[in-house]
């Protein structure tokens, strides 16, 4: 299942997931500075020891 199809099952206004339904960017703006901290900690724990792949920023991908 590609993350598109994900998408579109949580956004389907009849069985979509009643949470994302009603987001917007106006009320997902407030949590980006939090969100953006994340992940720059997440790069930080592994730096100068890896490089900032997917496999180190999986874990604030799906962050709601």
């Amino acid at each position: 299942m590609t993350l598109r199809v994900v998408m579109a099952m949580l956004r389907q206004p009849e069985r979509g997931c009643p949470w994302r339904l009603k987001q917007d960017h106006q009320n997902l703006a407030r949590y980006l500075p939090e969100e953006a901290a994340e992940v720059l900690e997440a790069l930080a724990a592994h730096w100068p020891f890896a490089e900032p792949t997917e496999v180190l920023l999986c874990p604030e991908r799906g962050d709601p």
